[in-house]
């Protein structure tokens, strides 16, 4: 029997929606098989972040002393000066090697000068105060040779910039002292003079360089040792061993610590709030 036009029509469309049945399978097979592992190596990657992020998160180990080169000059930790012809004289010393500890300076066992040791930071604004009104009569008391002084420069507020301007800033203090160790005084001085604020940036290497320049050092030694910031480790291992020493904490409102500045006049800490000058001569 002849089909009509109509049947035709309906036998096609079955057809058709039959054939577009079975694309629609296969291709959702296909897919299964594709992201079945999709999913298996996301899965993966997902336990992999998270295990990066957790290690990301881990504390970072201090930089060891053993692997930090030390700049010349400063064998004890701090640069010191002596008195000679009525001026101040850097002792010069070898540089501290490495997995090798600050050794204290000798001093001759019948000197009966003050040996005044000043731990400090650059960037220190109490520091900067200290200097102001005290920098004058040590230097007096050295150079006229009843005294010697020893500046152990450290790092210690990083944090209260938003660089690591305290590390820059004892960088440029040992790379002075490596390389130019008569005008490490005369850099202090204009560091302080021109101390960055708190809060901010700090000074940028070049306006370190800068300062530097404008205190009568030009030495592309010590350019190149500001800049490539040569110093930073052994800064972080310097500012260590300054920090948990407990010969150098003092005790204030009830809390124990180290902080700068800190004197110490024949190894005896001024505590900060007695006169120094008595200080000094009960101790010299």
């Amino acid at each position: 029997m002849r089909q009509g036009p109509v049947k035709q029509q309906r036998i096609a469309e079955a057809r058709e929606a039959a054939r577009t049945a079975r694309e629609l399978r296969e291709r959702k097979a296909r897919r299964r098989k594709v992201l079945i592992p999709l999913v298996a190596t996301l899965g993966v990657l997902v336990v992999v972040a998270g295990i990066l992020v957790v290690l990301a998160l881990q504390p970072k180990s201090a930089p060891a002393a053993a692997t930090a080169n030390g700049p010349k000059n400063m064998i004890s930790g701090g640069i010191a000066f002596t008195g000679k012809n009525g001026q101040l004289a850097p002792v010069e010393t070898a540089a501290l090697k490495k997995a090798e500890e600050p050794r204290p300076t000798s001093w001759p066992s019948n000197d009966t000068r003050a040996h005044i040791q000043t731990y400090i930071d650059w960037t220190c604004p109490a520091c900067r105060a200290f200097e102001a009104q005290y920098a004058g009569t040590l230097q007096s008391m050295v150079s006229s040779g009843q005294a010697t002084l020893e500046v152990f420069p450290v790092a210690i507020l990083d944090r209260n910039y938003t660089t690591n301007y305290s590390t820059r800033a004892a960088n440029a203090a040992a790379c002075v002292a490596n390389d130019a160790p008569e005008k490490f005084l005369s850099v202090q001085n204009v560091m302080y003079e021109h101390q960055a604020e708190e809060g901010s940036a700090g000074l940028s290497t070049d306006n370190i360089l800068k300062l530097v320049h404008s205190a009568g050092l030009s030495s592309s030694d010590v350019d190149s040792c500001i800049r490539g910031t040569s110093f930073a480790a052994w800064v972080a291992a310097q500012t260590g061993r300054v920090a948990s020493d407990d010969a150098l904490m003092l005790t204030t409102n009830g809390l124990r610590g180290f902080s700068t500045p800190t004197i110490v006049v024949n190894g005896t800490a001024w505590d900060r709030t007695s006169d120094l000058d008595a200080f000094l001569k009960g101790n010299g």
